[in-house]
Order: C-alpha cells, then structure tokens, then sequence
C-alpha cells in the first residue's frame, strides 16, 4: 500500500508548482533514510533497515499535503525553512503539522507504533535516549544541514552527533 501511495502521490506532485516540492521531498527523504541507517549501523543499538525505513516515511506528511492543498502548501514551503519554521507555520495554517498528519497515516496503515512516533517526533527535541528518535530526528537535522548551506542547523547536528550518539560528522 505505501508503494502504491507513493507513487500515486510521485505521479500527482511531479507536475507543475508541486514538482520542485516533490524533488525536495525525496532528495530530503533519501538523505533522512540513508542517515538514519548509517547511524544505527554505527551506534549498534537500532536495527539499520528500521533506521532507514524511520528516515524515509518521517516527511510523508509533505506529499500528502501537497497533493491535499496543492498550491497553497507549495507557497508555503517555499516561504518558510524545512524545520521548525515549516511546522509553526502549519500549525498556524492547518492547526496541524506534516508530522502528526504523516503518522495518522501511518497509524492508519498499520505501521509499527515505532515507526509512527519517529515521524510525529522527527522535528521535536527528544530528552528520552529512544534510539529510533534519537536517530530519526538527528538525521532530519544533518538533511537540513547537507542540503542548506546557510543553514543555522549544522551546529545542532554536530552537537546532536557528537553528545547524544556519539560519533563525529565524519563518521
């Protein structure tokens, strides 16, 4: 069902306003995934395809939005920063965030609980030493980071990096 979702959505977002939006959303999905399962593969404590999957579904959120309020969100996420900036500004907007609406969908899908609170949780400082959180929102930080060069978030993921997993950026 998430294949086909996916590509449903690939398909719908791929044209006009959205197709900007549609190629951010995987080059950020990617980079999540890969960073994810690179970092559990280096901490030991998460299993990497769990890691990757986490990585890979936390911004479903976007597409669905997307293909919902077409224009609208794309203007949007133009106008605001991936972040914390993107999730103020959809709560404002929709009274909701691309986290919670990608984690009912997961819910809804049938997706382990884990899986569902690393996308509702990707944007939020987690104090717990959940792995998969942990990972899963340090890896939405270094993606912000690696594709926005005048990004204020490198310092965060080489603090997030370096105290709470244990590794360095070059790892």
């Amino acid at each position: 069902r998430l294949v086909a979702m996916t590509f449903s959505l690939v398909d719908g977002l791929s044209r006009g306003a959205a197709g900007q939006l549609c190629q951010d959303y995987w080059r950020r999905s990617i980079t999540m995934a890969t960073l994810s399962s690179r970092l559990a593969k280096l901490k030991g404590k998460l299993d990497h395809n769990d890691a990757y999957s986490a990585g890979l579904l936390a911004d479903l959120g976007v597409l669905i939005l997307a293909q919902v309020k077409q224009d609208e969100y794309v203007d949007l996420v133009q106008s605001v920063p991936h972040g914390e900036e993107l999730i103020r500004a959809e709560q404002e907007k929709y009274g909701f965030t691309h986290a919670e609406l990608g984690a009912q969908l997961l819910t809804r899908w049938g997706f382990p609980e884990s899986l569902i609170e690393a996308a509702r949780l990707h944007h939020t400082d987690v104090e717990d030493d959940n792995p998969l959180h942990l990972t899963t929102r340090t890896a939405c930080i270094m993606a912000e980071a690696l594709w926005t060069p005048d990004t204020e978030h490198y310092s965060e993921a080489r603090s997030l990096l370096e105290d709470r997993c244990g590794c360095s950026v070059d790892e």
